[in-house]
């Protein structure tokens, strides 16, 4: 399939995308004077902007390439997940969340003044969900598995507490049963917890945190980090995101690594599942790996381009290749 009829197949097709959401919140000021009380800035407020974080932002980017979007996550009983239900219903993103009284809705805020971010507060529990919660959410699951079961499965891990090792093989179990492609971007506490998986896509920080040897943005090392995570996990692809040096993909028999594109950044918030997005059209269209690289390097460049975070487009994909 050429790379730009697979770009516009995209449209129509069914991803569940099933991780930890946040809702990140921006605070916009001004500030021209210190504090009185202590050795600080002033911020005075202009105004506030809610965006979709976390598993949410990888569902927006699914949902701007033209695909039905299903999202599975675990929240708080507040009014930030209140806001993330909103817009939720605004992208018309099907979700399915799954409320716990006492755990927050993640958030994270960043105070901005002009071009500067001030400072990050995070609001947030990485308690493991409850069996109560766990029983209701693989409830819900399968039963949304008999009604219309999806073409590709992201497992989007923030540590949150919602993809327990016993979430995780509970997921992973039912996918393979259907022969569903899984596609992983992994954190730290739950690593090697994804064996089978279709896609294996973490960053090249996370890779050095979880091998015992030294990492770098060079082939030799990738190729041999690769063949680590392989003898653990067992799966299909790997692709590493290397920031300004670009992407590593490999299929344990071919690997490449597909440079970053120069251009302005304005702002690398999102890039990442952005990346997450493209890659897993990529592999439900059966694409090469290095067309998957590519394509998931010009979309996390363009995002990039673009202050704030931005879900990639299909129309943005596709002016790329014409």
């Amino acid at each position: 399939m050429a790379i730009l009829d697979a770009i516009r197949s995209f449209s129509g097709t069914e991803v569940w995308v099933i991780g930890d959401i946040i809702l990140d919140i921006y605070l916009y000021g001004k500030v021209d004077r210190i504090s009185p009380e202590a050795p600080i800035p002033i911020l005075n407020h202009t105004n506030t902007r809610h965006a979709l974080g976390g598993a949410a932002n990888v569902a927006a980017n699914l949902k701007g390439l033209g695909a039905n979007v299903s999202l599975f996550s675990l929240v708080g009983a507040d009014k930030e997940s209140e806001y993330l239900v909103t817009m939720l219903d605004l992208e018309e993103i099907n979700h399915h969340l799954v409320s716990e009284l006492d755990r927050p809705t993640t958030s994270k805020t960043r105070v901005i003044a002009g071009n500067h971010q001030m400072i990050r507060i995070d609001h947030e529990s990485t308690v493991d969900i409850i069996d109560e919660s766990l029983k209701a959410f693989q409830s819900t699951f399968t039963e949304q598995l008999k009604v219309l079961p999806p073409q590709a499965i992201v497992l989007e891990d923030y540590n949150k507490g919602l993809l327990t090792n016993e979430l995780i093989t509970f997921l992973l179990t039912k996918a393979k049963e259907l022969e569903i492609p899984v596609i992983v971007d992994p954190k730290k506490s739950n690593f090697f917890s994804f064996q089978g998986c279709t896609l294996f896509k973490p960053n090249i920080k996370e890779c050095a945190s979880q091998v015992p040897f030294p990492v770098s943005a060079d082939k030799t090392t990738l190729d041999k980090a690769d063949k680590y995570f392989r003898e653990k996990l067992n799966h299909q692809t790997s692709m590493i995101t290397l920031a300004e040096h670009g992407i590593y993909i490999s299929d344990g028999h071919s690997s490449f690594i597909v440079p970053t594109e120069i251009r302005q950044v304005a702002d690398v918030s999102g890039a990442g599942d952005t990346v997450t997005a493209v890659a897993t059209l990529g592999v439900m269209k059966a694409l090469s790996l290095m067309e998957i690289a590519q394509l998931s390097n010009q979309a996390a460049g363009h995002v990039c381009s673009i202050p704030g975070v931005h879900a990639i487009q299909l129309e943005e994909l596709i002016h790329f290749y014409q």
